[in-house]
């Protein structure tokens, strides 16, 4: 079985009947279908209630006739916040999601997958399918890159630095009752730091937490790039002072802003090209970004100073091998994407 055939809260239900018939308890179910669903797997809590449920003899009308999934979710308010919190930050979790929105996993899920056509790649919420000319544009630029890097060999991988900024959630606090008349409030305080990172095959070359209030524009990312990131490459890799640098980040509007690329000229420096909503070609998507939010996992932060250290740690102490590593991935995942005829990759 695979997350999409069992992405229903229906289908999650007759799954957990039948292994519950098995004997099976339900810590066992939640892992079954973790392994499956992933983020739209239901919570021990949801598992425990519904074969609770199920012994009592209370099940749904919809499960028992074969007619599908219960109905969908469909207050607009709900809609629209879900919405919202997902264009302030693409990689913000089901969790998160779900916990300041005040409703279940499963509604989030039907709301992002069926009625916004959002699915996950890798950290990031994309559309859940690839038109044709979004494929074989894929598919080019992959084929590009792939005879580049073969052609130029280190010399490509050596000069190739990764770049992102992105937004971190965390629980600041003790859990405190929300009130009934707050209906998109979180029971927890999730508060955000947000901070920019580069690295190239050798290691760390700047993490740089971005001040609180202060918005990640034009302005602002033109000044990472010349007055942070360059002094660090020059103090850190003065094999590289003088040689032309290529970058590879995100498809986005600061990105492909005209004083960002006059910022990178400057600098001489060039930009890679990379496919619009294709997180599974981003190394900071496949790699760094979900090994820094495994390290934080289950931690709570008192303060924004706390979170940064944590994170701080994580980059200071992850290997050269590491960081190489994630780069070497990324020349396997070019390939990869040509085999599958453009297709994202899980």
């Amino acid at each position: 079985m695979n997350s999409t055939e069992f992405s229903s809260v229906s289908k999650q239900k007759m799954v957990v009947k039948f292994m519950h018939m098995q004997k099976k308890d339900a810590n066992d179910i939640m892992k079954q279908l973790q392994g499956v669903c992933a983020e739209s797997a239901p919570s021990y809590k949801e598992i425990k209630q519904w074969i609770k449920d199920f012994e009592e003899g209370k099940e749904d009308t919809s499960m028992e006739n074969g007619n599908g999934p219960a109905s969908m979710p469909s207050d607009p308010a709900l809609i629209a916040r879900l919405e919202q919190l997902i264009c302030e930050d693409q990689r913000i979790t089901l969790d998160q999601l779900a916990e300041m929105t005040n409703v279940s996993k499963h509604n989030s899920a039907l709301i992002i997958n069926d009625i916004l056509g959002l699915k996950r790649v890798k950290e990031r919420w994309v559309g859940k399918s690839l038109t044709p000319e979004q494929r074989q544009y894929r598919l080019a630029i992959c084929q590009q890159l792939l005879e580049r890097a073969e052609t130029e060999g280190d010399s490509f991988t050596e000069r190739l630095i990764i770049g992102d900024e992105t937004f971190v959630h965390y629980y600041a606090g003790d859990s405190q009752r929300r009130p009934s008349c707050d209906k998109y409030r979180p029971i927890n305080q999730i508060l955000t730091l947000q901070y920019c990172y580069f690295y190239d095959s050798k290691g760390l070359l700047l993490a740089h937490l971005v001040p609180e209030k202060t918005v990640v524009d034009v302005e602002f990312y033109s000044y990472v790039l010349k007055e942070l990131l360059m002094p660090e490459i020059k103090r850190k890799r003065k094999d590289l002072a003088d040689k032309p640098l290529i970058l590879l980040h995100d498809v986005n509007p600061i990105h492909s802003a005209k004083m960002t690329q006059a910022t990178l000229q400057e600098l001489n420096m060039e930009v890679l090209p990379v496919p619009p909503s294709s997180p599974d070609l981003l190394p900071f998507e496949y790699w760094l970004f979900p090994a820094v939010m495994q390290a934080l996992k289950g931690a709570t932060f008192k303060n924004r100073s706390t979170l940064w250290s944590a994170i701080q740690h994580f980059c200071n102490n992850a290997t050269e091998t590491d960081y190489r590593t994630s780069i070497k991935k990324l020349l396997d995942r070019w390939t990869t994407c040509i085999e599958n005829n453009g297709m994202y990759m899980f």
